[in-house]
């Protein structure tokens, strides 16, 4: 008697972007387009879902596919040592009820194929999720940039 109810769990959704407002979340598939390079820059919310609860201090862990490289260090994020090379930590250290956080990495392929996956982990300590839960994981869709411009003219083939 007297006691308060114990705060509801955390659970955190990972989304890729869209500047489409109306387009329902979580978004987990979605066409991209590279740079000449194959860099693709992955934009990406982590949206607190509970109605009540702040999520506090909680560890986010970003995975990239094995064909996959950072093209360079992702804003705010770490390795910690002895993490593979397609993982990197992020600490959130406040997410309101029903806020969320967008966040960016550019992904390079290191061979070519038609998609690749992102993952997102995470804990803290309301979340209502473990560790060992499956990871959240989105598809990009990969559409590759024309080679620059250095000299060559496209022309399309036209049959008669």
């Amino acid at each position: 008697m007297g006691k308060p109810d114990p705060p509801d769990p955390v659970t955190l959704q990972f989304s890729l972007w869209s500047d489409n407002v109306t387009e329902k979340m979580p978004i987990l598939r979605s066409p991209m387009t590279s740079s000449p390079d194959r860099v693709f820059p992955v934009e990406f919310v982590i949206l607190n879902l509970s109605q009540t609860t702040a999520a506090h201090l909680v560890d986010v862990w970003i995975d990239i596919c094995d064909l996959c490289d950072f093209s360079r260090e992702p804003d705010g994020f770490d390795k910690p040592t002895g993490t593979r090379k397609e993982t990197r930590h992020l600490l959130i250290q406040l997410l309101n009820p029903l806020a969320a956080t967008d966040k960016k990495i550019e992904v390079r392929l290191l061979k070519a194929t038609d998609s690749f996956d992102i993952g997102l982990r995470y804990s803290c300590e309301l979340c209502g999720r473990s560790m060992t839960a499956p990871e959240q994981t989105a598809r990009i869709l990969v559409q590759y940039a024309l080679p620059q411009d250095r000299g060559i003219r496209y022309s399309p083939v036209i049959k008669k």
